[in-house]
């Protein structure tokens, strides 16, 4: 009888420590998916920034060429 109780008792927590694995791996799995989306923004506004620095430069250029 004791043994049955401790195999339900082992049972029982294994359930509890899967259910806990689960929720930490899809935890993990939104932290990187957010951690790719901000990379991705960050390319984005680099990249963006990058076209603004270039159409200042050619404002500059077109500037100094017309004095």
């Amino acid at each position: 009888m004791h043994t049955i109780r401790l195999n339900l008792i082992g049972k029982e927590k294994q359930v509890v420590l899967e259910a806990s694995f689960n929720k930490e791996k899809i935890k993990s799995q939104i932290i990187n998916e957010h951690v790719l989306l901000a990379n991705n923004l960050e390319q984005s506004i680099f990249n963006r920034l990058f076209e603004i620095s270039k159409e200042l430069i050619g404002l500059q250029k077109l500037l100094l060429n017309s004095n």
